[in-house]
């Protein structure tokens, strides 16, 4: 199975890798420096080095059997790549904006376990792919053998100067308060996924001046559920809990650490949204911004906050370069997903849990409040989601059903009002409460989630989804 979106490329691992990441390696190498020459025109296109690609990889297993076969292939190209080894999704799109790359290529399949892996491709901008790029890379696929043995000659730098050099770059923010948060000497506790997380950590608590307690801290095998989701994360709150010390705050990372969830001071897991609004409110307590971006399916907690401080949410569709393109268009400030994905534009416009980290830690040093307390001053809603599996064949159906449940607005024009940006969202101003549902952008699933004041509430909305759609 291969799946192909503007996400990346993700399959389950099998012994035809090597065709399939030739393949689209090459397709992206063809075709990366007129993207570039398309992103950049009018925007210091002169700096760009159409010549370096950055590689790295999030550490997963079988990530390592990737490598040489995408380096293999930028070679055969006439690109010079730059290979960073194990390092965060972020990481590498760090680089590509400070040594002015024409593009980056992560092996990683992000949050998805340990049998699968794929490819992220960045372009010179240090943002993912935008849908229009990938359909010009995905569409240029050709017929090509697998290399039996590469052995690429390529430029190298170790993941500690590469971590060094993001961490560095995301301190240099005015927002992270590094003084105050080394004055506080916090205790972290840390679940790396056994992935790329682990290979930042540690120097970000030396500069921090953190106390760190980690758990699933050696890079290698994924646990056998390496989403970081409160429901996932049982096993780190019981450690947390066993411990003889208590900690200030916990932070879980995905494999590619681009998204963060918090673990507050009693080890109970926070839903995942709040990662974003927690970052919002901080940011916006300390800047005075016009605007905070977020997708379609993430928390209205976050328009409550904006609302508060003066500022205006915007809402995009679901993916992390339909963010980071509305806020660049906006010189937004701060926006993200509500899957603890965060962007701050001061670093790059790419999710970031190092991002995440540094502003929730600055909000706790500044406010000299304990993260529970912070969490719990946050707007009051809850949050359902469901997801359900589905044949591919079947996509049409349930595509056209979806379009029919515009007719639903139509038949209830004083409840509802309709966005249509990605899928389909039901919105309740009034009574706070809205149902989103659409395709899953990296799964073969659709995914149906619903906002509200209450748990009832959400399962009704859930429920009148799942009867339009499915039935």
């Amino acid at each position: 199975m291969i799946i192909a979106t503007f996400s990346g490329v993700r399959m389950i691992h099998n012994d035809q890798y090597q065709i399939h990441v030739r393949r689209y390696t090459s397709a992206f190498s063809r075709n990366i420096k007129q993207i570039a020459d398309v992103q950049e025109r009018g925007q210091l296109a002169s700096q760009i080095n159409k010549n370096i690609v950055i590689v790295g990889r999030d550490g997963r297993e079988v990530s390592q059997q990737y490598v040489d076969h995408v380096l293999q292939v930028l070679v055969d190209h006439g690109f010079k790549p730059l290979y960073v080894d194990t390092v965060p999704t972020p990481t590498v799109q760090q680089l590509v904006q400070l040594k002015h790359a024409v593009g980056g290529i992560v092996i990683t399949a992000s949050h998805n376990p340990g049998n699968w892996c794929g490819l992220k491709f960045l372009g010179p901008s240090s943002l993912f792919l935008s849908p229009d790029e990938c359909q010009i890379v995905y569409g240029d696929l050709q017929n090509e053998e697998a290399y039996d043995n590469p052995k690429p000659e390529c430029d190298r730098i170790s993941s500690e100067e590469a971590i060094k050099i993001h961490v560095d770059h995301v301190l240099k923010s005015n927002l992270v308060k590094v003084q105050q948060i080394r004055d506080c000497n916090f205790k972290i506790a840390f679940n790396g996924m056994c992935a790329s997380g682990n290979a930042y950590i540690p120097y970000l608590a030396e500069v921090l001046n953190l106390q760190l307690l980690r758990y699933n801290s050696n890079i290698g095998p994924l646990p056998q559920k390496p989403e970081p989701t409160p429901q996932n994360l049982q096993d780190f709150k019981d450690f947390i809990q066993s411990q003889k010390s208590s900690i200030d705050v916990g932070f879980a990372v995905d494999p590619d650490a681009d998204r963060c969830v918090i673990v507050d001071q009693f080890g109970e897991p926070v839903l995942e949204e709040l990662t974003l609004s927690l970052c919002v409110e901080y940011v916006l307590s300390q800047s005075a911004e016009q605007f905070a971006v977020k997708n379609c399916s993430s928390s209205m907690s976050n328009d409550v906050i904006c609302r508060s401080h003066g500022a205006k949410i915007i809402e995009t569709a679901v993916g992390e370069v339909n963010v980071a393109l509305r806020m660049r268009e906006l010189n937004a400030r701060i926006g993200g997903e509500g899957n603890g994905g965060v962007i701050l534009s001061d670093a790059h416009l790419g999710r970031d849990s190092i991002v995440a980290i540094c502003l929730i830690l600055s909000y706790m040093a500044v406010s000299h409040q304990p993260i529970s307390t912070l969490v719990n001053k946050m707007p009051k809603f809850t949050v359902i989601k469901e997801k359900y599996e589905f044949d591919p064949q079947n996509r049409s159906n349930l595509l056209l059903k979806m379009e029919q449940l515009k007719s639903f607005t139509e038949n209830h024009p004083n409840q509802f009002r309709i966005l249509t940006v990605d899928g389909v969202k039901l919105i309740y101003d009034e009574k706070l409460k809205w149902v989103h549902v659409r395709f899953s952008n990296t799964e073969p699933i659709v995914r149906i989630i619903a906002e509200a004041q209450t748990e009832n509430e959400c399962r009704e909305l859930i429920k009148k989804v799942e009867d339009l759609v499915f039935k």
